[in-house]
């Protein structure tokens, strides 16, 4: 088979390292190694040298190299960090509807409006979504100290369980508000655990308070996460 690709250059190019990639039938557990290619003699076919797994640092180079015409991004005001890698942004706190499942406790406050947190969200370039609350609701630091979201269906490392969510598949910038109409519009299903806030009765208790409430979402009851903006980023 012969291919030919037109890339604009008259530079001599040869193969140097190949990256191999690593998964499951379900594509979990992913993992890569990069080698240098050898090769004896001109003639000779090239061979995989030994594998030396690949880093992050090895990405954005990749991606460097790769990207060289790659365009300029203006970023919004709510953008707080940005990568190949990762997205983070807030929200401020605001008044928002929430849906619950049918089959739960919250079901007969379902489709109510409730006062909500500023809010981080994160999105990685896998297509993982992941919020954390601020006490005061303005532009985070990167050494803000973030809190647990009461919501339901999040995960204590701040992950969402998509379940049935309804989430973009693109991570462009004009997507992120998609993003969140996405987490808000979903069918909260279950608490992973009630204890991610200090309400007595658990995040279940608090949102039967806060159905309908008016005024604020009382950061009183938020629980520390033990992270900060920096810390919670940069974790992917």
């Amino acid at each position: 088979m012969e291919t030919n690709i037109n890339i604009g250059s008259s530079q001599a190019f040869r193969l140097q390292r190949a990256v191999l990639i690593y998964g499951t039938a379900e594509h979990r557990s992913g993992f890569a190694t990069v080698h240098e290619v050898q090769r004896p003699s001109a003639e000779a076919n090239p061979r995989l040298g030994p594998a030396t797994l690949v880093t992050t640092e090895f990405v954005r180079e990749l991606i460097k190299g790769l990207g060289r015409n790659t365009c300029l991004e203006m970023l919004p005001e709510n953008i707080l960090a940005r990568n190949e890698l990762v997205t983070a942004w807030w929200t401020p706190a605001a008044a928002r509807t929430l849906f619950f499942h049918e089959n739960t406790e919250l079901a007969p406050i379902t489709g109510k409006k409730f006062p909500t947190p500023a809010l981080v969200f994160k999105i990685t370039s896998g297509g993982q979504l992941s919020i954390r609350a601020l006490a005061e609701s303005r532009r985070p630091e990167r050494s803000t100290a973030l809190f647990h979201a009461s919501f339901w269906n999040v995960y204590l490392d701040g992950k969402v369980c998509h379940g049935t969510m309804r989430a973009p598949k693109e991570f462009s910038l004009e997507s992120f508000p998609n993003w969140e109409k996405a987490f808000f519009g979903s069918n909260f299903s279950h608490t992973i655990r009630d204890e991610v806030c200090l309400h007595p009765a658990g995040s279940t208790g608090l949102w039967k308070q806060l159905a309908s409430a008016f005024g604020t979402f009382p950061v009183g009851f938020l629980k520390p996460s033990g992270d900060t903006l920096e810390e919670f980023v940069t974790h992917v």
